[in-house]
C-alpha cells in the first residue's frame, strides 16, 4: 500500500495514529510493516522512524532506524523502540 494512514482504537478509548509512505498488511494476522517517513501519534506523544512493525498478536509496536520521540516525557533519539500497546509503555 502507498501513502498509508492507520488508526488503532483501543478499548480504553485511546487512539494511536500511524502514517507512512508504504505498508505491507497481513490479512491473516492483522500485522503490518510500515516503511518510509513513519510517524506514530498518541495524544501529545509523537514517534518518527524509517520503519515500524505492528504485531497485533503480541500487542507490540516496534519502531526502528532513525527513531525520534518527542512528547510529554521529553525528547529521545534511539535505534529501536518497542511499545506495548496495552500497557502504553516503551522500552
Amino acid at each position: 500500500m502507498k501513502t498509508v494512514d492507520a488508526l488503532i482504537s483501543l478499548k480504553d478509548g485511546r487512539k494511536i495514529y500511524i502514517k507512512s509512505d508504504y505498508a505491507i498488511y497481513n490479512q491473516l494476522t492483522n500485522d503490518a510493516q510500515f516503511m518510509g517517513n513513519v510517524s506514530i501519534t498518541e495524544s501529545n506523544d509523537i514517534v518518527t522512524s524509517d520503519n515500524l512493525d505492528l504485531i497485533i498478536s503480541k500487542n507490540l509496536i516496534t519502531a526502528y532506524n532513525n527513531v525520534k520521540y518527542n512528547g510529554e516525557k521529553g525528547f529521545l533519539i534511539a535505534d529501536k523502540v518497542d511499545i506495548d500497546i496495552l500497557e502504553n509503555e516503551a522500552s
